[in-house]
């Protein structure tokens, strides 16, 4: 007994030292403060590849070796002092009682050189007696609402600060970034756990009180406001002020106020969001993530989007997901009790809106108004109860790159009951406008119901812009499944549906992640250019005036590379994460961007490629 106990002794004091070894590396690994906000650039070295890489695809080769000419240029050749071209760079935000600090820091390891530098730029660099550097930015070309920068060497790093008080620097800063910069060249993150409770709260009262504040004027009841009326006279019309009550429903107050609620929960729930990119230079594309995490208590607790996503799910519409699509997309997610609430909020204020304009169609008499509105009654029920069901599932494409074909699919409830609602709309429409251009067909496994007719587009100006979306003529699909409805719109969409919903059949029990998207960008700012065309004179847009931007020329240049959006959304631990991906053809026209602001002279940018 006694030579076991000295035994232990022995080993206890073999262990002793290397314990409290380790446990002062931990602390001294441990960062010394507890940020709020963390931004992260891997190395400077890492920001010349991207930029060489960028070059490379936007057919302007050598942006890398052009900073460093210009660095050179601005530094008469010295470059930058000290400068780690390997170690990361950043900066964090914390808070000290009411006082935000924001630190900054840069491996810079002779900090006395790089002074000298900036001295050449500033008339008014002071060096303090405990080492720190006092730079005053009066006359630096720096477009921050920062006046003066404190400069300070701890190891071979230099912290940069907006306060003079530069103390207890942690030796390796590269510890606040948790792993940001092997991740990511350029990320952020918010820790929402680090935000004092009182800054939380003084953000979710403002945003309340500014809330309330606009509906007071415009719910009923609400104060009355002060408008210039046209009114009718003697000597014709004339303006006088008057006050007006301006009405809004009270579904829309509630609507507000539960958005409000939603953010203040996401404040108060999310422990951190992460934004990170990088440039793939193998495969010439941009990544994206934004990673989402709620605390732990907001897990256990449950309820909200983050805790609803599955690590694998099914889909009923996996077919509806084109490859060749200008948009195409598929969600399959639970609901959780404040989605479901939002989404019956949001259906009730649908059909208020579709039922006053109803009322307002002066060509339908009473009782078919009532029919109408008794229809329409019925389909919202309809949705609610699958909304009730706690459960999405969708599947649509969008083809061609205009005119345009959209085909989709969406889960619900009970399929028979929209079936017997459209059985009776076809018939209202026969036997009330004598219209018998319906036509119905059947698809036996699955056991679906089609109905598909074409519609003339009308003229003028909005019979024009839907011709431009879907042709001349419009084919119009719609139809259910036992527990699906179908839509399709644009030339073609009947066998894109019936192709589409027997793709989707044979593959019902195929994994696929909760969200994925794909968006080509190409037909689709050609749109937007086409309808900017249309409605505004290039006059009226200053900004892409001054940016020198032909949104037309861009998306010509965008259809002859690879221009596609990637989107993909999965669970991580107590979160979600979105994954983005672009393709050659967008950083590319990145790259082209950055070179047509250069020329509209950006600061920095101005012939400096």
């Amino acid at each position: 007994m006694k030579k076991t106990l000295l035994s232990a002794v022995a080993v206890l004091a073999l262990l002793a030292p290397h314990s409290a070894r380790a446990q002062e590396a931990q602390e001294q690994k441990a960062p010394q403060i507890k940020p709020m906000l963390v931004v992260s650039v891997r190395s400077y070295k890492q920001l010349i590849v991207d930029l060489n890489t960028l070059g490379e695809i936007s057919d302007m080769p050598g942006l890398g070796l052009a900073l460093n000419q210009l660095i050179n240029q601005f530094t008469q050749g010295q470059g930058i002092p000290g400068l780690d071209k390997d170690k990361p760079l950043g900066l964090a935000v914390s808070a000290n009682g009411f006082e935000f600090q924001v630190l900054g820091f840069l491996p810079i390891k002779k900090l006395d050189d790089f002074m000298e530098l900036v001295g050449q730029f500033s008339s008014d660099v002071e060096k303090q007696d405990d080492g720190t550097y006092e730079v005053s930015l009066g006359d630096l070309p720096l477009p921050i609402p920062v006046e003066t920068l404190y400069f300070k060497q701890h190891g071979d790093w230099t912290y940069v600060s907006i306060l003079p008080s530069l103390n207890n620097l942690p030796d390796d800063p590269s510890a606040l970034l948790d792993d940001l910069d092997e991740q990511y060249h350029v990320a952020a993150r918010i820790y929402f756990s680090n935000i004092p409770e009182l800054f939380r709260q003084m953000a979710v009262q403002q945003l309340k009180t500014g809330v309330e504040q606009g509906l007071a004027g415009n719910i009923p009841g609400g104060p009355k406001v002060k408008a210039e009326v046209e009114v009718e006279a003697e000597k014709g019309k004339v303006e006088v002020e008057a006050e007006v009550e301006v009405e809004r429903s009270s579904n829309t107050a509630e609507m507000a106020r539960r958005q409000v609620e939603a953010i203040s929960s996401l404040l108060n729930d999310t422990a951190e969001l992460t934004i990170g990119w990088k440039l793939d230079a193998s495969t010439k594309r941009g990544l994206i993530d934004l990673v989402m995490v709620q605390t732990d208590e907001a897990a256990k607790r449950g309820g909200g989007l983050l805790s609803q996503v599955s690590e694998e799910v099914t889909t009923e519409f996996s077919g509806f997901v084109q490859e060749k699509a200008t948009i195409a997309a598929n969600v399959s997610l639970p609901l959780g009790d404040a989605e479901i609430a939002q989404f019956k909020q949001s259906l009730d204020e649908l059909e208020e809106h579709l039922l006053d304009r109803i009322s307002g169609i002066s060509q339908l008499g009473e009782e078919s108004q009532d029919l109408a509105e008794d229809f329409f009654d019925e389909i919202f029920e309809a949705a609610e109860e699958t909304v009730d069901s706690g459960k999405v599932d969708l599947g649509f494409s969008v083809m061609g790159k205009g005119p345009f074909t959209i085909f989709g699919g969406v889960y619900v409830k009970d399929g028979n009951r929209i079936n017997q609602l459209l059985e009776r709309f076809v018939s209202l429409v026969e036997d009330e406008l004598g219209f018998f251009g319906i036509d119905r067909s059947t698809i036996e496994k699955p056991r679906v119901k089609l109905y598909s007719t074409w519609v003339p587009i009308p003229g003028g100006e909005t019979g024009d812009q839907l011709a431009e979306l879907f042709g001349d003529n419009l084919e119009l699909v719609f139809g259910t499944g036992e527990h699906a409805f179908y839509l399709g719109l644009g030339e073609g969409s009947i066998e894109l549906v019936k192709g589409a919903i027997e793709a989707s059949a044979l593959a019902a029990d195929k994994k696929t992640t909760p969200v994925q998207a794909t968006v080509a960008v190409g037909p689709l700012l050609k749109l937007l250019a086409s309808s900017l065309e249309k409605t505004e004179t290039g006059e009226d847009r200053p900004l892409l005036s001054m940016m020198n931007l032909d949104l037309e020329e861009i998306s010509e240049n965008l259809e002859e590379g690879k221009d596609r959006v990637f989107v993909t959304v999965k669970p991580v631990r107590n979160g979600v994460h979105t994954h983005i991906e672009l393709e050659e053809g967008l950083i590319k026209t990145l790259g082209s961007l950055l070179m047509t602001l250069g020329t509209a002279g950006v600061p920095g940018l101005n012939g400096g490629f």
